[in-house]
């Protein structure tokens, strides 16, 4: 299976209040239908430069559905401030399919 990622975005969110901010990463994951599910995880390696390594996995929902090329948000957050994370590798298969350095920051 291919995959297409685009629109990636990464924003450490410093806001104050109950959750204390996150890390969220964000992109478009195009699939071959509506029914496949792009889902974004910690890899279990990480890379030791501090960057993140989010591990790309795709989920099929059960039953029938139209062949037609769908794009799905896909989400991660991890909580707390993580202003020592430089940029987001994102991982498919054990393959690399795009870096990420661009960080908003918000408070």
């Amino acid at each position: 299976m291919i995959i297409e990622t685009k629109d990636w975005t990464l924003q450490n969110d410093l806001m104050p209040g109950p959750d204390g901010g996150c890390f969220r990463v964000r992109g478009t994951v195009t699939v071959a239908h509506p029914g496949i599910n792009p889902v974004l995880e910690q890899a279990r390696i990480q890379d030791r430069s501090f960057a993140l390594n989010l591990e790309l996995k795709v989920e099929e929902e059960a039953g029938s559905f139209i062949q037609v090329v769908t794009d799905k948000e896909v989400c991660f957050e991890l909580p707390g401030d993580h202003s020592e994370i430089p940029w987001v590798n994102i991982l498919h298969d054990g393959k690399q399919l795009t870096t990420v350095k661009k960080i908003l920051t918000t408070s």
